[in-house]
């Protein structure tokens, strides 16, 4: 009893993830560094670090076959969720599995929640786990305890710790509560206050690390998802804008984002714009909206340069013609998700340089007469 008592404080103390009223501990059953160390690299907060954690993954995976990898391809993992109960230890869960296969999860995480950056510049920063289950929250209130607030999506952490180390699908549970807390940022302005901000701060960083969080989900949610349905087309959904994509749902959130910009290139800067006075019926009952809307584009276009407003028409023709049976008449909550990013693709894209984007996609920059669009 003594020594699986020093056994299980020592692993709490060197190789633990601290939950809200719980804690994940693991090991290895051979020795594994902290550089090799999977989960490490899935626990620890990314937002530092550049892109390419996937590619010391795949480095990992691709080593030729030394002692050193044969050894830890065979090595095994284990773990444990623990919490008090009335001055004892509960074991809740316990999991264990081939470090090869954990890698190769890891990996998989990585590139399903791969995002664009709202800048447009590049992918976004990858974030630690820690960080993508807080995107499921409202806004921590001043002086609240960090355990207080982030106990009600204790379970979440754990469904979203099994996703990552499994390669299970997301739970529609946690769409739901990425789309209503997106949807509530959003109205509340405060996401086009980031497209408009020109400050480097700490509250900037926050809330672009909050956006990107939840893209990354609903994205992720929808690739797992579609993989598991065998999809292997290529209309799939990808890290930035994908023009092509068949959904009603994105095309309609691009188509959105398209006329929101119009508008601000038209008049500026107006109280009340077309996103927090339209977003939330937009993504409910798109066909209500989003036609009175087209409809007053024609006269913002009439405020703009030949060459702008040739542009923007051709985007909005473009979009609706994806529309193959026109807006439809409603959107379930798994399709706000969808028109939920591909507004937010659409944005990223409209906000990328011409020279950027041919870099980022790998694809020619369009044709010479289109105008390199700048926001207003």
């Amino acid at each position: 009893m003594s020594a699986y008592v020093a056994g299980l404080n020592s692993l709490i103390q060197k190789y633990s993830y601290t939950f809200a009223n719980s804690k994940f501990v693991y090991w290895f059953m051979e020795n594994v560094d902290d550089k090799n160390n999977p989960f490490l690299m899935l626990l620890e907060d990314r937002q530092q670090l550049e892109l390419p954690v996937q590619n010391l993954m795949r480095q990992l995976l691709g080593r030729p076959q030394t002692d050193e990898f044969i050894d830890l391809g065979k090595n095994r993992y284990y773990g444990l969720i623990i919490s008090g109960a009335a001055g004892r230890v509960m074991v809740r869960d316990y999991m264990e599995g081939s470090f090869s296969a954990l890698t190769s999860n890891v990996q998989q995480w990585f590139e399903d929640i791969e995002i664009i950056s709202l800048s447009g510049y590049s992918h976004a920063k990858l974030l630690g786990m820690e960080r993508i289950i807080t995107s499921l929250m409202s806004p921590r209130k001043p002086g609240q305890n960090y355990e207080d607030w982030i106990k009600p999506v204790s379970s979440e952490r754990l469904t979203l710790l099994h996703a990552a180390i499994n390669g299970s699908i997301i739970p529609f549970s946690i769409l739901c509560k990425v789309v209503i807390e997106n949807k509530k940022f959003i109205l509340s302005g405060e996401f086009e206050n980031l497209l408009d901000s020109r400050t480097d701060d700490a509250s900037t960083h926050n809330y672009y690390s909050i956006i990107h969080a939840r893209m990354s989900l609903i994205k992720a949610y929808h690739l797992r998802k579609q993989k598991k349905e065998g999809n292997t087309m290529q209309e799939i959904v990808q890290p930035n804008l994908n023009e092509n994509y068949p959904d009603p749902a994105y095309q309609c959130g691009r188509l959105l984002a398209v006329l929101a910009e119009l508008q601000r290139a038209a008049l500026g800067d107006v109280s009340g714009g077309i996103i927090q006075r339209y977003y939330a019926a937009a993504s409910i009952t798109p066909t209500l909206v989003l036609g009175r809307l087209i409809r007053n584009s024609q006269f913002h276009l009439t405020k703009l340069q030949f060459g702008l407003a040739r542009w923007f028409e051709n985007k909005i023709i473009g979009i609706t013609n994806n529309l193959k049976n026109g807006i439809p008449a409603a959107f379930s909550l798994e399709e706000q998700s969808l028109f939920a990013l591909g507004y937010y693709q659409q944005m990223a894209d409209l906000y990328t340089p011409k020279s950027k984007k041919s870099q980022i996609t790998n694809e020619q920059e369009h044709n010479n007469d289109e105008p390199n669009y700048e926001p207003v």
